[in-house]
């Protein structure tokens, strides 16, 4: 079996369409936290980059809740992606993150578009 896959990086498909178990356990690691999932929705149906402030919109829209302070929560949603949740995405190459011009891009993962589009599936 050939593999585009370097043993250890634990991110990449096989040819076979064997996932590494590396490659799982950084999806869900993604994808475990509902800001970050929303994130990568809102970055994923978007063509080229967008500011972080304007995700942070998009995000604050998919919430379910109305927070007391909206103010507030929109400073924290941005904080956050800025300071937590993008720069984790960017590690993984999942999005290009530009902190200088606050803007982010997707460029998505083969294993983690399969588990998104699942988990946007049963998030619905």
């Amino acid at each position: 079996m050939d593999e585009d896959w370097t043993p250890g990086d634990g991110r990449t498909v096989a040819d076979d369409d064997h996932v590494t178990p590396g490659a799982i356990d950084t999806a869900f690691d993604l994808l475990s936290v509902e800001r970050r999932r929303h994130a990568l929705y809102c970055l994923r149906g978007r063509d080229g980059s967008v500011s972080v402030s304007d995700l942070a919109d998009a995000v604050i829209d998919r919430g379910s809740t109305s927070p007391a302070d909206p103010e507030r929560h929109r400073e924290r949603v941005v904080i956050s992606l800025g300071q937590v949740h993008l720069p984790k995405l960017a590690d993984a190459d999942v999005v290009d993150y530009d902190r200088a011009d606050s803007s982010v891009s997707y460029v998505g993962d083969p294993v983690v578009d399969r588990f998104l589009t699942r988990a946007a599936e049963l998030e619905r």
